[in-house]
C-alpha cells in the first residue's frame, strides 16, 4: 500500500510538472538552457537510484537484455513513420535543411532517450505498477501528446509516435531503441514537415 501511494503520488507530481511546462512550452521548449538542466536531472537521478538499487536499469528500460526485439518492433513502425515524412515533404514550403540539421542525428537522440525515461520508465512503468495494464500504452501516449500542445501538427504526431513508444516499452521493457527513432524522427519531422531549425533554437541565436 506504501509503494501504491509512493507511485501515485509521484504519478501526479510528473503531471503537475509537466503541466506547468505546457504554459511555458514556448519558452522553454528546445532550449538548451532547459534541456540542458533536464538532461543533467534525469542522469543524476539514475545515477542515485542505481546506486541504491542494483536492479534499477532492468525495471527502467536502461539495459541490454530485451534492446534486440525492442529495436524490432521499433524498426517495423519507424521507418513507415519515415518514409510518410519524406512523402509529404514535397506538399510543404520548407526549405532544404541546412548543413548543421545532420548533427542532429547525434545530438536529438540522447534527447529522446531522456524522453522515453521520463515517459516510459518514469510514468508508464508506474502506471504498469499502479495496475492499469494495456491502458498504461493509452495513458502514456495522451501525456506524451499532451506535452506538445498546443502544437496541431505536433499533437497528433506525438499521440501515434506515443502509442508506439508505450506499446513496445510494454512489450519489451527497454528504451534505448525508442528513444533513438524519437530523436530521428523528431528530428526529420521538426525539419521537413514543421520548417523549424531545431538545432539554431536550441543555440539560441
Amino acid at each position: 500500500m506504501k509503494d501504491r501511494s509512493r507511485d501515485l503520488i509521484e504519478v501526479c507530481i510528473f503531471l503537475c510538472l509537466l503541466a506547468i511546462y505546457v504554459i511555458f512550452r514556448k519558452e522553454l521548449s528546445g532550449r538548451i538552457f532547459f534541456i540542458g538542466p533536464v538532461v543533467l536531472g534525469v542522469c543524476l537521478y539514475v545515477a542515485f537510484c542505481t546506486f541504491r538499487r542494483s536492479n534499477f536499469l532492468e525495471e527502467t528500460g536502461l539495459n541490454l537484455d530485451s534492446i534486440v526485439p525492442s529495436a524490432k518492433l521499433t524498426l517495423i513502425y519507424s521507418l513507415p513513420f519515415t518514409l510518410g515524412i519524406f512523402l509529404l515533404y514535397p506538399f510543404t514550403d520548407n526549405p532544404r535543411p541546412p548543413m548543421h540539421f545532420y548533427l542532429l542525428f547525434l545530438l536529438y537522440p540522447i534527447w529522446g532517450i531522456i524522453q522515453q525515461f521520463m515517459f516510459q520508465s518514469f510514468l508508464q512503468a508506474r502506471l504498469l505498477r499502479l495496475g492499469c495494464g494495456k491502458a498504461s500504452i493509452l495513458i502514456a501516449a495522451v501525456v506524451f501528446a499532451f506535452a506538445h500542445w498546443p502544437s496541431k501538427k505536433l499533437v497528433p504526431a506525438a499521440f501515434l509516435a506515443g502509442l508506439f513508444f508505450s506499446f513496445t516499452f510494454f512489450k519489451h521493457r527497454n528504451i534505448i531503441p525508442i528513444g533513438i527513432a524519437h530523436g530521428i524522427l523528431g528530428a526529420l519531422f521538426y525539419q521537413f514537415i514543421l520548417g523549424k531549425d531545431v538545432l539554431k533554437k536550441f543555440l539560441g541565436y
